[in-house]
């Protein structure tokens, strides 16, 4: 992976843009007279294509994030390979732990809504539209900027820093934060985003279903 692909004029815009866009979703869950799931869907659609104008009109483009479109569907298929030894290991873990009298699935309880449309608003919005912004902003851009450094700042710097916002949100579990490591880990194997993209969207999906199962 090349370095110095997003600099800090790319970094601040994104950042501002961000911040921007979620003060206005805050406004618009209380005013506004629709879900809130809706709402956050929106504005998570919003942030994305404004960080790809970003990139693409004062960067490099969407190969300086990892979207190369040469390599989608051999990326795509990486992604998945990846989500199955996550899977594995994860579960093999949870085995461990679990042999030792604990009870590891306990953070993978999350709360869903009562009624079945704000389910599918759930699985619709946390499950594909989120992470496609969160890998784009915290991998993408934010890996991006902190590569320039070394592979260790970029790792440890974007899952800090993605943990971070899920503690401030009230979101944050272990599992976040192991996901957040293997994301980036992933990213820079890979060099494409759509990897870890995989990744995050099966693992949110994976652990919603467990909880709507339960």
């Amino acid at each position: 992976m090349s370095t110095g692909r997003i600099d800090l004029r790319i970094l601040l815009y994104s950042c501002l843009v961000i911040i921007f866009v979620e003060i206005i979703t805050r406004f618009a869950i209380v005013h506004a007279a629709m879900p809130d799931l809706l709402v956050i869907g929106a504005a998570r659609i919003i942030e994305t294509s404004l960080l790809i104008v970003i990139v693409s009109h004062w960067g490099e483009g969407l190969s300086s994030v990892g979207l190369d479109s040469n390599l989608f569907f051999e990326k795509l298929y990486r992604g998945f390979i990846w989500s199955a030894a996550f899977a594995c290991i994860g579960g093999l873990s949870l085995f461990a732990i679990h042999s030792l009298s604990q009870y590891p699935l306990i953070n993978f309880r999350i709360s869903l809504p009562e009624n079945s449309i704000d389910i599918i608003l759930f699985f619709l919005v946390g499950g594909l539209i989120a992470p496609i912004t969160e890998e784009l902003l915290f991998r993408g851009i934010l890996y991006g900027f902190f590569r320039q450094w070394g592979i260790l700042l970029a790792v440890g710097g974007s899952t800090f820093i993605f943990s971070l916002v899920h503690y401030l949100t009230g979101n944050l579990q272990p599992t976040q934060v192991i996901g957040g490591l293997v994301f980036a880990l992933a990213y820079e194997k890979e060099k494409h985003l759509i990897v870890p993209i995989v990744i995050h969207v099966l693992g949110n999906l994976a652990i919603f279903t467990y909880a709507l199962l339960v």
